[in-house]
């Protein structure tokens, strides 16, 4: 059982009084307004319609945080990561950590070549180097 104080019991016996059994009932109460508008979420489908580059940015790929501070400076409304999370969630969408793809970064010729000497490496691996005679504290294995 829950403890209520004598001054909730007396409210509640003066809203009884004047308005009977509906008077108890929970009524709406007005709440804050959403800091986020249609601008808002206009920039959001926006955003999400074009490559971080188009902006002028010069990553390749949203993240929350990128699009959360990219909403920032569009409508100039600072939303915490939480709120923005929530917002997206509400609209529909998922997001996810990306993957970091770095292709286009390497040496393709360099690269070739690495793969061509796995094999030789994975042969000496396998190779057990000879024990030296009287010192057998100075083997190493590959």
């Amino acid at each position: 059982m829950q403890a209520v104080s004598i001054t909730t019991v007396y409210w509640w016996y003066k809203r009884w009084k004047q308005d009977g059994i509906e008077g108890l009932a929970t009524k709406l109460r007005s709440r804050r307004p959403p800091k986020t508008g249609d601008d808002h979420l206009q920039a959001l489908e926006e955003a999400f319609g074009k490559e971080p580059r188009e902006f002028g940015d010069v990553f390749f790929i949203w993240t929350i945080e990128r699009l959360r501070l990219h909403l920032e400076k569009e409508t100039g409304t600072v939303l915490s990561d939480c709120y923005f999370r929530i917002l997206l969630k509400r609209k529909g969408y998922r997001y996810r950590r990306p993957k970091y793809v770095l292709d286009q970064l390497q040496d393709t010729d360099a690269k070739l070549q690495a793969t061509q000497l796995i094999p030789f490496f994975v042969l000496l691996r396998s190779i057990k180097p000879m024990a030296t005679a009287g010192c057998a504290s100075h083997t190493t294995v590959i």
